[in-house]
């Protein structure tokens, strides 16, 4: 959403310094941002790949983990647990997600 932000801002010719406070930004990230547009399109707005350990949860255990917790409650208390999902889908606690937003 902020990257969108950024993009809209500029082409409607807002200032980068306008943009960035209400954004919580600072100026050079809406020149990043603006840099990374420009060279490739909205390609360039997506995440680039980070450095560190693989990803291993597959997306149908990240599938299975989120109908768990938007459908179902863990028989022994009310809310998932980091560890109590774990176990109920197979995979180690301290596992990452393919899309790197589900910490484990």
């Amino acid at each position: 959403m902020e990257r969108a932000k950024i993009i809209l801002g500029l082409a409607a010719g807002q200032a980068k310094k306008e943009m960035a406070a209400p954004l919580g930004i600072v100026r050079q990230t809406v020149w990043r941002w603006e840099r990374r547009f420009r060279q490739p399109g909205t390609a360039g707005l997506e995440d680039a790949p980070r450095s560190g350990r693989p990803h291993v949860i597959p997306p149908e255990k990240i599938e299975q983990m989120v109908h768990n917790t938007t459908h179902e409650t863990p028989p022994d208390s009310t809310p998932w647990s980091t560890r109590s999902l774990a176990r109920q889908v197979e995979v180690s606690a301290l596992t990452r997600s393919e899309a790197g937003r589900l910490s484990f």
